[in-house]
């Protein structure tokens, strides 16, 4: 089936039926923590094709047969279809898009319509926890929160929960997924729920100010990650249970934060600061760790890096930003790919100058005042959420501006590093050494502009003790929920 062909295809098919499979399929790709393993997405319908699938079936109105895809026409029809999305996908763009930057703008597709969609959610429930319940002297962003959405976070959070708990196929529990669990779910979080739903007319209107073409589909940012359930005809749907995870995470910081610019600095000065510090304190690879401070240098007041870790010899400089990659990206925006590139190479240079000019000379963080080797001292910019530009791109960007020389940019590429928060979430709660990484990226130019620094290769099991009791204690929250299913008559005794 061509491509341009599927919404005419889809029209013969009511909007209940092309929810329904939707959903079906999603179910088979989730787990508790998440996706499935990425060996196990193989032979399956991917969330980036289902992502498709549900914008065209949205999309698609004035359906006229009422068909479904239970007989054999319908699943003959809807495989043709995912083949087609399949077949249109990953890098392919109009023709008007330079074939020069093939790779980049490939890269760019990959990494924001796949990787995000495969991090571990509990790190990200953990990550958010923290953001919507932190409170200090300049910013209380629980009572942010509430402000805008009349709920605590927790509920959300449980919702959410909840899904990525009973939605995945294979559970125990998949039999009781009937209209009355639903219905229930639509209960319980009804006050929840109103704010991640849309009628369908309005998330089309909402989508279209991002896409009107087809061929964007793929790789454009969706809204189902921000309203994943669907008002049509007074009926609810929830096509990609999937979505949720994202939807009361990253989604819930756009929107808190959105068209308000004194709370979006408190974030980034206060709260995020406040994470880093936080989340690195629970790692066990460092001697020394130091926060921001001012201090005073020829009669003019300054501060440091965020923050500052000592190992032995060795030194890490930590910049955190709260970058996160613009929409226009997905379409590949040349204007706004220009600006990402510029952004993170002014926060790099920011760092490098930093690294270079002024830590062990301005100012001495460390209890020992010595001095560090330039070779022994490292720097990492972590960024809220990756943009999964070409590193090599940003890197040849920061030596232009600062007139580098052969030398001093390979130690830029060997000793500096642009990782995204859940990266180093990734490093502390698996119980990785991040100097030992750093150490072993240094001396392997081949590695130099990975995106990650964890050996792919290499998978650990374990999880850090203090995210197992955050895990422990979300699940704990189930019991009320399930004494409910077992009230309602849903989960027989």
């Amino acid at each position: 089936m061509e491509y341009e062909r599927i919404s005419l295809v889809l029209k013969r098919f009511s909007f209940e039926a092309k929810m329904e499979e939707a959903q079906r399929y999603s179910n088979k790709i989730m787990s508790p923590s998440g996706l499935i393993e990425a060996n196990l997405l193989r032979g399956k319908w991917l969330p980036w094709e289902l992502n498709t699938y549900a914008l065209f079936s949205i999309f698609t109105i004035n359906e006229y047969n009422n068909q479904n895809f239970l007989n054999t026409y319908g699943k003959k029809r809807f495989s043709e279809i995912m083949t087609s999305i399949r077949g249109s996908q990953h890098g392919e763009k109009p023709k008007s898009y330079s074939s020069s930057n093939f790779l980049r703008d490939f890269l760019i597709v990959v990494g924001l319509t796949q990787f995000i969609l495969q991090e571990n959610k509990y790190m990200k429930y953990y990550r958010y926890s923290y953001f919507f319940n932190f409170s200090n002297d300049f910013v209380d962003m629980k009572t942010e929160f509430f402000g805008k959405f009349n709920q605590n976070y927790e509920d959300f959070l449980q919702l959410s929960n909840i899904v990525n708990l009973f939605y995945p196929e294979g559970n125990s529990l998949q039999s009781i997924l009937n209209e009355d669990f639903h219905n229930l779910i639509y209960k319980e979080f009804s006050q929840v729920i109103k704010f991640l739903e849309l009628n369908r007319q309005e998330f089309i209107d909402l989508q279209r100010k991002l896409i009107n073409k087809p061929e964007h589909y793929v790789t454009s940012y969706n809204y189902l990650y921000t309203y994943p359930f669907i008002l049509h005809q007074e009926k609810r749907y929830f096509p990609l249970p999937h979505t949720l995870t994202e939807a009361v995470t990253t989604s819930l910081l756009t929107r808190l934060t959105a068209g308000n610019n004194d709370l979006r600095s408190k974030f980034g000065k206060y709260v995020l600061e406040s994470y880093l510090t936080h989340i690195v304190s629970l790692g066990s690879f460092f001697e020394e760790c130091i926060e921001e401070y001012p201090y005073n240098f020829k009669r003019n007041q300054k501060r440091t890096v965020d923050l500052m870790l000592r190992k032995q010899d060795l030194a890490l400089l930590i910049e955190c930003k709260s970058i996160v990659p613009q929409r226009g990206l997905r379409n590949l925006n040349e204007g706004d790919i220009e600006r990402t590139i510029l952004r993170l190479s002014e926060n790099m240079i920011q760092l490098y100058g930093n690294a270079t000019m002024k830590f062990g000379k301005e100012y001495h963080p460390f209890d020992e005042r010595k001095t560090f080797e330039l070779s022994d001292t490292f720097g990492i910019v972590i960024m809220l959420e990756d943009s999964f530009i070409r590193r090599e791109e940003i890197y040849k960007k920061v030596a232009q501006e600062l007139d580098l020389d052969i030398d001093q940019y390979n130690h830029l590429c060997s000793n500096f590093k642009f990782i995204s928060l859940y990266e180093l979430e990734r490093i502390i709660f698996e119980d990785w050494d991040l100097f030992e990484l750093l150490g072993k990226n240094k001396v392997n130019p081949q590695a130099w502009f990975d995106f990650t620094l964890i050996p792919v290769e290499i998978r650990k099991e374990g999880l850090n003790t203090h995210l197992k009791s955050f895990i422990d204690e979300l699940n704990r929250e189930l019991t009320n929920f399930v004494d409910v299913l077992h009230k309602e008559g849903i989960i027989k005794s």
